[in-house]
């Protein structure tokens, strides 16, 4: 790939003499674009799509390894992660239009079909459940949202993917809620989230959702599950008073 890079930089500044190409932006997980401008004398940055406060743990991973992997437990909100990152400036959250039509690629192929449910739905009164792309949850967390759905009798449309549990869903549940929910294994979410009819949005956390779920104005419950997302859950309900963070409870209490 570095090889490409090169040679489309090389053909760029042949055939524009008068714009060459002197800084290359790209994304952090493609770390060899930045090495590959530092070869060619260019000028680069590095783009980094998720929260500060991540970016901000990766650079501690160095001082893990000295600490000998001991336990580190603390929660800075968003402003102050941002100072413990040199040289990077903070930008506005991208993230993509609610007219694009078509992508480069997904996780997995969109339901659409959700969209026309949510049209008959009465407006503020679905409830958005997904997890992202890695999330999983076993099978007493599996049945007790599906349990705590049915007992709201409210609508609700549930991404599951096919990779998200290996518990199947409770016993007549689908049956049960056949006219209140509905279900998708991959939904067009910044669609859904723009759509009138969605109350709350249920969600891990991600960076991406957040951002999504923020823009869009949709309250969110917190249910966070890995690595930044336990900050982002503090950042939406503590900082931003924008949703609930939930907490988890044993046998009931």
């Amino acid at each position: 790939m570095s090889d490409h890079l090169q040679n489309l930089i090389e053909k760029i500044n042949r055939l524009e003499n008068d714009e060459p190409v002197t800084h290359v932006i790209a994304d952090i997980s493609v770390g060899w674009a930045l090495q590959e401008a530092k070869k060619m004398g260019i000028k680069s940055t590095a783009f980094v799509p998720y929260g500060s406060a991540n970016f901000a743990l990766v650079l501690q991973f160095p001082k893990l390894v000295e600490a000998g992997f001991k336990d580190v437990n603390a929660y800075e909100l968003e402003q102050s992660a941002c100072n413990l990152i040199p040289n990077a400036i903070p930008i506005v959250p991208l993230h993509a239009s609610n007219h694009l039509e078509k992508f480069a690629g997904n996780f997995w192929p969109q339901d659409s079909t959700c969209l026309t449910w949510l049209d008959r739905q009465p407006n503020g009164s679905v409830i958005y459940l997904a997890f992202g792309s890695t999330a999983v949850y076993n099978k007493q967390q599996f049945n007790e949202l599906a349990f705590g759905l049915e007992i709201t009798g409210q609508p609700f449309l549930w991404v599951v993917r096919s990779d998200f549990t290996e518990a199947e869903f409770p016993d007549g549940f689908l049956e049960r809620t056949a006219n209140s929910g509905k279900i998708v294994k991959w939904a067009p979410q910044e669609k859904v989230l723009a759509h009138t009819s969605i109350s709350c949005f249920v969600s891990h956390c991600g960076w991406n959702s957040t951002i999504e779920g923020l823009s869009m104005g949709v309250p969110c419950l917190c249910w966070p599950y890995c690595v930044d997302q336990f900050h982002n859950k503090d950042t939406i309900y503590k900082n931003w008073k924008v949703g609930i963070g939930l907490v988890p409870v044993e046998n009931g209490r």
